[in-house]
């Protein structure tokens, strides 16, 4: 058909159509032979009558051009554009990717500065209603051009046809509709949830722009070869304010039954609900395979009937049979079942409630609660109702409390075995029972410990680490001396998750609850030795008591070597960590880096030793290695790591193996120079810090100062100082850690000197830092040392300054060798006798070495770069003097 002449021939056929059907089936044909005018006409409406007469379900249904339009379709293929057809915009078509009652899409290519682009060209057809179906394209087209989404398909390029008929070119998904792609890949429920909460960010993006989809399903989602979600087909979108009554109501046939809500095929307004029972629609085809409603040999009447009336069965009751199971990571039906009984049971019928205010407000309320399952924390749905959030706190909490104290059970369990193994073979029978029960007990101990925590509950808020921890504690006073084991393996695992906590003084008295029981054994297992050796040293290490520290740390080395039969690689790796940690802080960073070398290189070659549990020592190897001037390297073990928990977690950035990565990765862009990406990743790291453990942590108070300290040499020094004091409030309000308070009074002086210029307050901060650093923190006193020598320089107090940088110098190689710093110090030392013209000072201290590593680190404190440049220029550095001679 022409395209000038094609909507009055569609018009001429609607008219024929309708009329036809007013006679019995019998005269039709005749009726159109007669009245057609032409044959073509004629040929047309035939073609209709027999595609009229395929759709049997349709006969219930109001006569109008809905009905047509339903014949319509085996007809309408008739007109689709051929491969190869040229059109207007340089497109050429390559092949049909779909059709509806919204147009066709194309896969289209045209060549864009020498390359060839790939989009999917959606076309508006020749219709009976042809101005409403462009009305729908052109709206559709202005939808698109204002979403800029990750997770939304991009329009690229839009236009009319000769013959006005309008098209939009989006960029072209090479991907699988989501369902497939999930059984495809053998996704685990995990997958297809965090998959399913990147549509969602999509839609409520959509939200938050006023644009409704309305069309949610299975087939509007591709799934790129990335793994990304792409929500596409915005055809039947519209703004939420003009969404009203009679629009894409079902009779209309432009979207799929099977995800519509009650209020669409009512022809009822739609609004936000709308979509959220899309997504719900989408949610139970994920978990179950299946849509919520069974349409099969269904009249449409009874279709509608069954969205407006029928309750769909629960996910957990509908799981399909045959190896549905197989595909999400389950090992039979029951398994899938119980898996989706409980929460998503109820996060499902929530978003798929027939009044529409009765679901979900919002996509970020139903999101919220699917991440919610992710990260095993309340569903809001559930209120707060007291051991359902106990049982969450305790799930999600596997860093600060609940995966520790499991572990914990596990490791006293291992515990159990490694005494049987050590007494006589002729009684380990007896033994074995006896620590048969021993473990029983120690279980049945943490499970009441953590039952009776409830009573520490208050009204409207969750049950707190500290709770715990302290509920476990009164719990293990009851315990019979008697039974000295137990009482020692449960201090020592408090003491740890004390000092996880930050909780300083509670975690040495169950230290010393421990030591004491230890006392009472007449041979304690090398576990529990070497257990409480650890926990000593880490509390040395806390208190400054470095040297004390460092023996502790040997003689755990030494139990564990005289034991053949020793292999928790849990304790192994703990102190092999402690150990780097007490050489470094005791000025031996590269003695550090090159213990962590070793001891990674083997563990990583132990079969009982998962990489996972190895994660910890890399983010603690890549932190030493870029403190020490080799962030290159600590990248290259950063960002896999990565990129593999993220991978593990869904894409998620809040579990705690995540956020330390992160914030080990924004120290390692610092000193890569990348600002920009420094902060990004400080920024999730914390977010993700406070969104699981809250804001009162000695961990979340690091991560705000580095955070600061960025912020400052960007220029945004009242943020800084804002970073800067809720971390020293967290400190100071904590466990008075002396190395990190002298730090953060360091960090102030900063800000006030090179942020407001303020050297009297400069001054007074530096003062709190020298008076806070321990004596044997030799990192705190050289870092303390520089500032106060650069606070004396920029206020021109030259002499006192270089003695000041001379002086923290010896601290600063001890500390870092050969990092930046040393340069720093140098660098201020130099200036300050080019001041005070001692010029050949001068250029000793600045040596090429120095110089180069300055003009390299160009970064905070700038300055410093710039005198020693002023230097150079004026007078040279020592080798080129040298060289001239």
């Amino acid at each position: 058909m022409n395209d000038t002449t094609d909507h009055q021939l569609w018009r001429t056929m609607q008219r024929l159509f309708d009329e036809a059907l007013a006679h019995p089936p019998a005269e039709r044909g005749a009726y159109v032979d007669a009245e057609a005018g032409s044959a073509e006409i004629a040929e047309a409406v035939h073609r209709l009558l027999a595609a009229h007469a395929d759709y049997p379900a349709t006969q219930d249904i109001v006569r109008g051009s809905h009905t047509l339009a339903l014949a319509l379709r085996a007809f309408t293929r008739q007109g689709q554009l051929q491969p190869g057809a040229e059109l207007d915009g340089g497109y050429r078509i390559e092949s049909l990717l779909g059709s509806g009652g919204m147009g066709s899409v194309y896969l289209a290519t045209r060549s864009v500065g020498g390359s060839v682009q790939r989009v999917a060209l959606k076309i508006a057809p020749p219709a009976p209603d042809h101005a409403r179906v462009v009305e729908h394209l052109r709206r559709e087209r202005a939808i698109l051009a204002g979403l800029d989404h990750p997770n939304i398909a991009r329009l690229i390029d839009a236009g009319e046809l000769t013959g006005g008929h309008p098209y939009f070119a989006m960029e072209y998904v090479d991907g699988t509709r989501i369902t497939n792609y999930c059984d495809e890949h053998g996704l685990g429920l995990p997958a297809r949830l965090a998959l399913f909460a990147t549509v969602c960010d999509a839609v409520a993006y959509a939200h938050r722009r006023f644009v409704l989809h309305r069309d949610i399903k299975p087939g509007n989602i591709l799934v790129d070869r990335e793994g990304r979600a792409r929500l596409l087909d915005f055809g039947i979108a519209k703004a939420i304010d003009e969404a009203g009554v009679n629009e894409a109501t079902i009779d209309g046939g432009f979207f799929s039954p099977d995800c519509a809500a009650p209020e669409q095929v009512a022809g009822q307004a739609t609004g936000i609900a709308t979509d959220v029972y899309g997504l719900g629609c989408l949610l139970y085809q994920l978990l179950c395979g299946t849509a919520p409603l069974d349409f099969s040999g269904k009249s449409r009447t009874a279709v509608v009937e069954s969205i407006l009336r029928e309750e769909p069965p629960r996910p957990s009751e509908s799981v399909v049979r045959g190896d549905g199971w197989t595909r999400r990571g389950h090992a039979d039906a029951a398994s899938l079942s119980a898996a989706l009984r409980g929460d998503l049971d109820l996060i499902v019928a929530k978003a798929l409630r027939k009044p529409p205010d009765d679901r979900y407000g919002s996509v970020d309320a139903f999101v919220g609660d699917v991440r919610n399952v992710l990260a095993a924390r309340p569903i809001a749905l559930r209120g707060s109702a007291r051991g359902y959030r106990l049982r969450c706190f305790v799930r999600r909490h596997r860093i600060a409390v609940a995966a520790t104290a499991l572990a914990a059970i596990v490791a006293l369990t291992a515990l159990v075995l490694v005494i049987a193994q050590s007494r006589n073979v002729a009684a380990a029978r007896a033994v074995a029972e006896r620590e048969r029960d021993h473990a029983r007990g120690v279980t049945e101990f943490l499970v009441r410990a953590f039952g009776n925590a409830a009573a520490f509950r208050r009204q409207n808020r969750d049950v707190s680490a500290g709770e715990l921890l302290e509920s476990a504690a009164h719990e293990l006073r009851s315990v019979p001396p008697a039974d000295a084991e137990l009482t020692a393996a449960v201090g020592q695992t408090l003491a740890q998750l004390y000092m996880r906590l930050d909780m300083k003084e509670p975690a040495r008295a169950q230290a010393q609850l421990a030591s004491e029981a230890m006392a009472r054994l007449p041979r304690a297992p090398t576990l529990l030795r070497v257990g409480q050796l650890g926990v000593d040293a880490e509390l040395a290490v806390h208190d400054g008591r470095l040297r004390e520290a460092l023996t502790t740390v040997a003689a755990a080395e030494t139990a564990i070597a005289a034991d053949p039969g020793f292999r928790d690689a849990d304790a192994e790796i703990r102190i092999a960590q402690l150990k780097a940690q007490v050489m470094r802080q005791d000025g031996d960073p590269l003695g550090s880096i090159a213990h962590l070398r070793r001891s990674y290189d083997r563990f990583r070659q132990r079969t009982d030793v998962e990489p996972i549990r190895l994660e910890a020592m890399v983010q603690v190897l890549a932190r030493h290695l870029s403190l020490n001037g080799d962030p290159v390297e600590a990248l290259s073990l950063l960002d896999p790591l990565l990129a593999e928990q993220r991978r593990r977690l869904h894409g998620g950035d809040d579990d705690a193996a995540a956020i330390e990565t992160l914030r080990s990765l924004g120290q390692t862009y610092y000193r890569l120079r990348r600002n920009d990406d420094a902060i990004a990743a400080y920024e999730q790291g914390i977010a993700g810090f406070r969104k699981n453990y809250g804001n009162s942590y000695i961990d979340l108070s690091t991560m705000l100062s580095m955070l600061s300290n960025i912020y400052l040499e960007v220029g945004r020094a009242a943020e800084a100082e804002q970073l800067l004091r809720e971390a020293l409030r967290i400190t100071l309000g904590r466990d008075k850690n002396r190395r990190h308070i002298a730090n953060l009074y360091g960090d102030l002086a900063s800000l006030y000197r090179d942020g407001y210029h303020d050297y009297a307050a400069a001054l007074r901060f530096v003062g709190l830092s020298y008076a806070a650093a321990p004596a044997e923190a030799h990192d705190v006193r050289a870092y303390s040392g520089r500032i106060l020598a650069e606070t004396l320089l920029a206020n021109g107090d030259w002499f006192e300054g270089m003695l000041h940088a001379e002086a923290a110098l010896p601290y600063m190689i001890k500390s870092c060798v050969d990092c930046q710093q040393i340069a720093y110090l140098r660098g201020d030392v130099a200036y300050a006798r080019f001041r005070l013209y001692d010029l050949d000072g001068a250029r000793e201290w600045l040596t090429a070495d120095t110089l180069t590593t300055l003009r390299v680190w160009s970064r905070w404190p700038h300055n410093v770069r710039m005198r020693a440049e002023t230097i150079a220029r004026t007078i040279g550095t020592g080798e080129e003097v040298a060289a001239e001679h």
